[in-house]
């Protein structure tokens, strides 16, 4: 272990990290070369003040571990980020506590399999970094969530589920499909993965004729296009986009029902929470649906979904929302001041809602009419919130 040691640690002064094809005894999987790795580093030790050589640990990774493994550690990453960049960026004992943890995360990684051991390296590492070159700034005010005191306890999902009724819910927009591409990922390296470059946990064991293989596809597709949108119009930007990597779930029932869908939250030990996914159902029963409607009606359930994250997760304002057509949890709009009958049960609802067919008119001119905002006071208050949220709309 030792000589192997020295060699590495030669190679790694020398090559970068980029391993030389002369003939040594290194190892060739990452479970035993990443630990010799981190020796060499002393990571332990390793100050705050002084940058990790994250290029060439994205060389690592990528020649060792599976795209799938890196993608899904990177996500990870982006989750744990979120509930503690506030507390960063304005205090330089929580960097070093931060880094300090997860240092020691990272050494303590102990698994025999080699995907599971990949995704948790590749998500201490992209942490390191972005608390490393995470600056301080001077803030009056800032809603902080509280140190964890663990790095991962993920204890309960809460489920918020969500129904298409044609019957109950207005007119929506149609929408164009577009083809699916996929690239290589980039680590540490500043690299984004886009809408078309996510993959989905799509179960198709079902889907057995040709019409319903072709719905499938059709499915797929529909997604993207919402996404794009998305992040077209700059209401969720690409590190948003990227934490739903293979965490949008598409299931199928041959249950005649409404396509229905849910986004689920994790409750962890700490108080906060984080985005878990979005799992869509899908009824095979016949007939099948015309590709356009299904089109409409996913871009709408799936942008619902969204909504929820936005909630959740992004808006800072909610609470302004939640006085629109609400007091403490008591409705105090008319049924006709909500969007759908469902969007009624509670205020999480009404914003995702209210979201969803805000988006679904974006480029419509005739919305106050489809909409109904001309007639009704509270859904004209609601298109005024998400039109000051994204204001960059207006310019």
């Amino acid at each position: 272990m030792k000589q192997k040691l020295l060699i590495l640690s030669a190679s790694l002064i020398i090559l970068n990290f980029s391993f030389s094809n002369a003939e040594s005894p290194l190892p060739d999987n990452i479970l035993e070369i990443q630990p010799l790795i981190e020796q060499s580093l002393d990571l332990k030790n390793y100050p705050l003040g002084r940058n990790l050589p994250y290029s060439s640990l994205d060389k690592v990774f990528n020649k060792y571990c599976s795209v799938k493994s890196i993608e899904e550690g990177l996500a990870e990453s982006e989750q744990k980020y979120s509930l503690i960049k506030d507390e960063l960026s304005i205090n330089s004992q929580a960097r070093l506590l931060f880094f300090k943890r997860y240092k020691k995360i990272i050494l303590d990684i102990k698994t025999e399999e080699s995907e599971m051991f990949c995704k948790q390296k590749v998500m201490g590492y992209s942490l390191l970094k972005k608390i490393q070159h995470e600056k301080i700034h001077n803030s009056t005010k800032i809603n902080k969530q509280p140190l964890s005191t663990k790095a991962n306890q993920n204890t309960k999902t809460q489920q918020i589920k969500s129904t298409i009724n044609q019957a109950t819910s207005r007119s929506l927009p149609s929408t164009d499909v577009s083809k699916e591409k996929k690239v290589e990922t980039g680590l540490f390296t500043g690299k984004k993965i886009g809408p078309r470059e996510l993959t989905f946990d799509h179960d198709k064991e079902p889907l057995k004729s040709p019409s319903e293989i072709k719905l499938g596809e059709n499915i797929e597709q529909s997604i993207y296009k919402t996404l794009d949108l998305l992040l077209s119009k700059q209401l969720l930007n690409g590190d948003e986009i990227k934490l739903f990597n293979q965490k949008i779930k598409i299931h199928y029932t041959t249950k005649c029902q409404p396509l229905r869908g849910n986004f689920q939250l994790i409750n962890n030990d700490d108080g906060s929470r984080s985005p878990k996914g979005i799992e869509l159902l899908v009824s095979l029963c016949k007939p099948l649906p015309e590709i356009k409607s299904l089109e409409r009606q996913l871009q709408h359930i799936l942008t619902h979904e969204l909504g929820h994250y936005i909630y959740f997760f992004r808006d800072k304002t909610t609470e302004k929302f939640n006085t629109i057509c609400r007091n403490d949890k008591q409705n105090t709009c008319a049924k006709g001041d909500f969007y759908s009958n469902y969007s009624q049960e509670n205020k999480e609802e009404d914003y995702a809602e209210s979201f969803a067919f805000w988006v679904s008119q974006l480029d419509n001119k005739n919305s106050e009419k489809e909409h109904g905002s001309a007639q009704s006071q509270g859904i004209m208050q609601k298109e005024q919130y998400f039109n000051t949220l994204y204001k960059h709309l207006n310019n």
